[in-house]
């Protein structure tokens, strides 16, 4: 498995720490998005609040386990241009659980492929929409947002949402999973595989428990 919560048992994670290939370090966010132009970048292996787990990789291991698209095709394509500073980006993958707890913070990851890198404004959206309720996890791209992206390059996002709204922790249910691209009022357009009028991926569903 992955390593366990930062806040969680510290000696658990310095044991998972020291197996795993690399070298890995507890860092601040705004230290990672300095670490991000390295070559090759570290990879984000957890997130919370202002602490970040990296993995600073060898030339030549492997990026991140998250699987790519099985058809040789991307989930989604986004494209931004119809505004100053849009770009088209690419969704190779997407991990998220199948179900969570009300009220519980679930951990998911996106990846991205850059075909046209974004300006700084846009920001990924993220709805869990069910129940007549929404619960978001908007975020910058990456933990950084989308600064010094360049063409082919392949980002791994990982992020959080809590299973709560704007009253408190959602109602048991089934809840829907969407993810873009947004800047200020303008969504990127969602042009295929597959469109939607509200330019949002349907990324699949999500059991909350009670």
């Amino acid at each position: 498995g992955g390593p366990p919560p930062l806040m969680a048992n510290r000696a658990m994670l310095s044991v998972w720490m020291a197996e795993a290939p690399g070298r890995l370090a507890v860092t601040s966010r705004a230290a990672y998005c300095t670490m991000r132009q390295w070559d090759p970048p570290p990879t984000v292996l957890a997130a919370v609040e202002n602490q970040v787990v990296v993995l600073a990789r060898r030339p030549g291991q492997a990026a991140s386990t998250l699987g790519g698209p099985t058809n040789g095709k991307p989930m989604a394509v986004f494209d931004g241009r119809a505004k100053a500073n849009g770009g088209v980006i690419e969704l190779l993958a997407a991990d998220l659980p199948r179900s969570v707890r009300t009220g519980a913070v679930l951990a998911m990851t996106l990846r991205w492929k850059v075909v046209q890198p974004p300006g700084d404004a846009w920001k990924v959206f993220v709805h869990v929409d069910g129940m007549g309720t929404r619960a978001r996890g908007d975020h910058l791209a990456a933990l950084c947002g989308a600064e010094g992206w360049k063409p082919g390059d392949q980002i791994d996002d990982p992020f959080e949402v809590t299973a709560s709204d704007h009253q408190g922790p959602l109602r048991p249910g089934v809840y829907s999973v969407y993810v873009g691209w947004y800047s200020g009022e303008t969504r990127a357009v969602l042009v295929g595989p597959r469109t939607a009028p509200d330019q949002r991926l349907r990324l699949g569903t999500l059991t909350v428990e009670p």
